[in-house]
Order: C-alpha cells, then sequence, then structure tokens
C-alpha cells in the first residue's frame, strides 16, 4: 500500500508500506494510479494532484496531510489576482506561521523528522513550478485547467471555497481535509501516538 515519505533531502515520494496496508484500503486502484503516476513526476506534480485533485477524497491521514498542503496552494493560486490567461505569477509561499504550524503537526510517517519550513517552502516552489508544466502542456487558460482539475476550484472565488471531505461537512465550513486543528485528524495522530 501507498505511504508518503520525506527524504533527507527533502522530497517527497510515495513508498510501498506493509503498515500501511488498512488504512490505504479505501484508495481505489485509479485513484492509487494516478497519485502514483504524479508523485513519480515530482514531488510538486504529487502535492498538485493531492490538492488540486483529491478534493472531497477520504484519505489516509498521511495523505490528507500532505493534501492540505496542496489545497493551501491551489486556494493561494486561486487568490491571486487576474489569471486567466495562458500564465501566472508565482504563487506567494504560505505565511512562515501556518509553515510552522504545519512542521509542529506532521502525523507520524517515514522522514518525519527530516520536515522544516524551509523544506515545505521548497515543496511550496515545487508545486508552483509543477503547475506552471502541467498548464504549459494542456493548452489551456488557468482557469479552465483548474476547472479540468477539479470543478470546485474557481479563480478568484478562492475565500469562500473551501475543499472538505464529506466527514468535514458536517463540522466547521472553514476547514480543510486533514486541517492541523481537524478532530478526525487528531484522534488519527492520538491513537498513533497511543500505540508506540
Amino acid at each position: 500500500m501507498l505511504a508518503p515519505l520525506l527524504t533527507p533531502h527533502g522530497l517527497l515520494t510515495l513508498a510501498a508500506s506493509p503498515d500501511a496496508a488498512d488504512k490505504n484500503a479505501a484508495l481505489e486502484p485509479a485513484r492509487r494510479a494516478r497519485l502514483e503516476r504524479a508523485f513519480a513526476r515530482g514531488s510538486g506534480h504529487g502535492l498538485l494532484c493531492l490538492g488540486a485533485d483529491e478534493v472531497g477524497t477520504t484519505l489516509p491521514p498521511t495523505l490528507s496531510y500532505w493534501r492540505t498542503l496542496g489545497a493551501r496552494y491551489v486556494t493561494a493560486l486561486c487568490a491571486l489576482p487576474g489569471i486567466g490567461e495562458r500564465s501566472k505569477r508565482p504563487v506567494p509561499i504560505a505565511a512562515a506561521g501556518e509553515l510552522e504550524a504545519m512542521v509542529a503537526a506532521v502525523p507520524p510517517m517515514i522522514g518525519a523528522e527530516y520536515l522544516t519550513t524551509e523544506v515545505l517552502a521548497n515543496l511550496w516552489r515545487g508545486m508552483d513550478q509543477a503547475f506552471d508544466a502541467e498548464l504549459a502542456q494542456s493548452t489551456l487558460t488557468v482557469q479552465a485547467f483548474l476547472k479540468t482539475r477539479h470543478p470546485a476550484w474557481e479563480p478568484g472565488r478562492a475565500s469562500s471555497f473551501q475543499p472538505r471531505g464529506k466527514s468535514e461537512r458536517r463540522r466547521s465550513p472553514v476547514r480543510f481535509p486533514g486541517d492541523l486543528h481537524d478532530t478526525a485528524f487528531r484522534r488519527g495522530q492520538a491513537s498513533a501516538f497511543a500505540a508506540q
């Protein structure tokens, strides 16, 4: 089964993990293949796939954690003024406080000890490069390309849209799936720490 792995050089990959067998049972073969293809292209492409394509998807806690970073990138992209054409300016990296909170809340995973705010900033830059590359390959406008990823992404409306899975819809309307304060996410962390 698939589990995220962070290398000492700050690259995020997917690897087979026998420990993740039960948690990843929910990944359908098509979704699993899509994620494997994206991460094979690089960390930025994999995170972009999680954040842009897996809106509302039930994912294991570690994949949900990384989807949060990807969804924050796409939300920031949608908030850029004047997008909709064939190019965009670089998406500003999330605030240092947000990155610090993400580092502090990393779930148990292989390579978690290598996660720093600088690693997250580099992964953000990688998503920006991946988006630019995929946009160029698509020959679509930014707006049309975002719509092909998921119909919920619409430039100019980022502040009114918060991607959520089914379980999160019943909770606060302002949280991302696997958000750092998400109850289900914290429960997953608590049970992981209790098992140690």
